[in-house]
């Protein structure tokens, strides 16, 4: 039986794809989390900046507007 050059790459490149995978996959997959928690910090500041903002401009007293910031949601992974 014959097996093609293309059917032989194939299988080496599908075995190499799954080895680096099995290899580096935790890594990565850290390292998105950790940059998720990152950005869902960064975005919750400006969701508070944008309500300070806000508040200001209509006038609210501010300290009967002052809450406790939210937890970091890198704080809470580690």
């Amino acid at each position: 039986m014959h097996i093609s050059k293309t059917t032989k790459r194939g299988v080496y490149l599908l075995s190499a794809a799954i080895l680096l995978g099995i290899t580096f996959g935790h890594p990565i997959s850290a390292f998105l989390a950790s940059e998720g928690a990152i950005i869902g910090d960064l975005r919750l500041m400006q969701a508070q900046a944008s309500l300070a903002v806000l508040q200001r401009a209509v006038g609210v007293d501010q300290d009967s507007a002052k809450t406790d910031p939210a937890p970091s949601a890198a704080a809470v992974g580690r």
